[in-house]
């Protein structure tokens, strides 16, 4: 196997590894193959071969759970108010819910499969998890978020939260909004958690994250005869919106920065994906319009904003071009008149055209699009902390995520390929500004051709009707049109074995061209094309003198 090809990284992760089954070695997925490859033997085990291999562990631990399930003693709670259940250990007692402040409703345990096969153990004590939060507040003591926790800390409480662990092959379709063009993409999930509680905020869980999965164990009740445990709520169908929300999520930052915008649509396919619930440790407090999250492993701090964002309004962007245009004009108009009246009507008369072709241009951009609410921000604090030898806690590496990049594809020659895709490149822009100032001034050059290369006797001013039409023309395509060329027509790119880069075209450009090729020869654009040959001649001959 080629030993250049993209692979998702291997940790010393046993249960969560996908093992060769010719000779028991962790099998690497190869995320170009589609197959996971082992680097020992050779041999590649399918993905549907793979998820099976999963599939088994989970009946093993599920039977295994059964067995236990009996000596485990504990009660059940539910919620008034927001209907959470959440298992106690036998002797603790609680009046209010943790998560809506109602109150609680004490239930019979049922033997019933509510918890996962895995599980992440606390770490630090709910004593630390305050000295961790109190820590926050202090250092963040401008912020209101930590004036309202700072009366409220009494109210953290740890739990072990239901998540499911997302682990596998990634494949989605990703387009710029309004685009027709669309990229395949492809890539490798190390370990992606998604909340299955319903009453949580997911953003402020999210803040806490990442989990040291080297301290992953299987799940055994005893874990849960000093913690309270929370049993997830959410049904398979929200469930797996959920899974596809957060995949979207972890390569969304990778495609925005491809396709140069933030406004991108990602479709998801999630069949080949490992899925296996696990519990997790969290300290967290909900409390008014208060919301922070403690990891119970590394104790990283969580903390929601009270602010409430919003996006800005579209409009925004043509008003401030068509400001800078205005500025840009007024200034080389009065220098140019010798006077500042004249440069203001002149100024004036050309960001009045700029402007309507701002706003038609953007306006289209962002059709049927209002004002939305932002996530709210969320504050999160930089340390982590192991347990000492001497049973204190210290301030320890930071957990790093070691995220696969994500490849995108294109079928080159009939073949789906890895490829590198750019939109505005330096060579582009040039090449768009030149052609815009070439167009503008094309009766000049053509009279400065037939006049023996010679400025002597030339009229610029008779330019002017050219002038007067692809003053407005030109500065619309580069805009708008232009923007549509670039990120309809991307500049696609592979690797060889050597290491060299080469464009290649694709289907989709073939297509585009043909398109427009024959668009040329539509009764409306000849009669177009034929005025503006007209006053080309016009432009020419007047700027001769003749």
């Amino acid at each position: 196997m080629d030993a250049d090809m993209p692979r998702a990284p291997q940790y010393g992760f046993e249960l969560l590894n996908i093992y060769c089954p010719t000779c028991g070695a962790p099998a690497a997925y190869d995320i170009v193959r589609h197959t996971y490859a082992c680097a020992y033997c050779g041999n590649d085990t399918g993905v549907d071969e793979a998820l099976q291999q999963k599939r088994g562990f989970r009946k093993l631990r599920q039977q295994k759970l059964q067995n236990s399930r009996d000596a485990f003693s504990a009660v059940k709670y539910t919620c008034t108010g927001c209907a959470a259940e959440m298992v106690f250990p036998q002797s603790e007692v609680l009046q209010s819910c943790s998560f809506c402040g109602r109150t609680l409703v004490r239930n019979k345990y049922l033997k019933t499969p509510d918890f996962p096969e895995l599980i992440v153990p606390f770490r630090l004590t709910p004593d630390e998890a305050r000295e961790r939060l109190e820590s926050w507040c202090s250092h963040n003591a401008g912020k209101r978020e930590a004036r309202h926790l700072r009366s409220c800390l009494d109210q953290l409480q740890g739990y072990y939260l239901p998540y499911e662990l997302i682990r596998g092959p990634l494949n989605c379709t990703v387009s710029r909004a309004g685009s027709k063009r669309s990229f395949a993409c492809g890539g490798f999930l190390t370990s992606t958690f998604v909340n299955t509680s319903e009453q949580l905020d997911n953003l402020t869980l999210n803040g806490m994250e990442p989990f040291d999965l080297r301290e992953l164990h299987e799940f055994e009740f005893g874990y849960l005869a000093q913690q309270k445990a929370k049993v997830d709520e959410i049904g398979a169908k929200e469930l797996d919106a959920r899974v596809r929300q957060e995949v979207a999520a972890s390569y969304r930052e990778v495609i925005e920065e491809t396709l140069e915008t933030k406004n991108v649509d990602v479709s998801v396919n999630s069949q080949n994906l490992m899925r296996m619930p696990v519990l997790l440790p969290v300290y967290y407090i909900c409390a008014g319009n208060v919301r922070a999250a403690v990891n119970g492993q590394t104790g990283k701090v969580a903390v929601r904003s009270e602010a409430v964002r919003k996006t800005v309004p579209w409009w925004i962007r043509p008003i401030a071009a068509t400001l800078a245009v205005f500025a840009v004009a007024f200034a080389i108009a009065s220098a140019a008149l010798g006077n500042w009246e004249g440069g203001l009507t002149m100024a004036g008369m050309i960001t009045l055209v700029m402007g309507l072709i701002f706003y038609t241009a953007f306006s289209n951009a962002y059709e049927g699009t209002k004002r939305q609410t932002l996530d709210p921000e969320i504050f999160t604090s930089r340390e982590t902390f192991e347990r000492a030898p001497d049973g204190s806690l210290r301030v320890g590496a930071p957990v790093v995520e070691d995220p696969v990049e994500p490849v995108f594809f294109e079928n080159v020659d009939g073949v789906r390929t890895p490829v590198e895709i750019r939109f505005t490149t330096p060579g582009r822009t040039i090449r768009g500004l030149l052609l815009g100032l070439a167009v503008l001034a094309l009766p000049m050059l053509i009279a400065f051709v037939l006049n023996g290369f010679s400025v002597q006797g030339l009229h610029p001013e008779g330019s002017a009707v050219w002038l007067c039409i692809f003053v407005v023309v030109v500065p619309a395509y580069l805009i708008k049109m232009g923007r549509i060329d670039i990120y309809e027509n991307p500049y696609v790119y592979v690797t060889d074995e050597q290491g060299r880069r080469r464009k290649v075209k694709t289907e989709s450009r073939t297509a585009t061209v043909g398109g427009i090729v024959g668009a040329l020869f539509s009764p409306s654009l000849i009669a177009a094309g034929l005025a503006l040959l007209l006053f080309l001649v016009m432009g020419v001959y007047l700027t001769l003198g003749n």
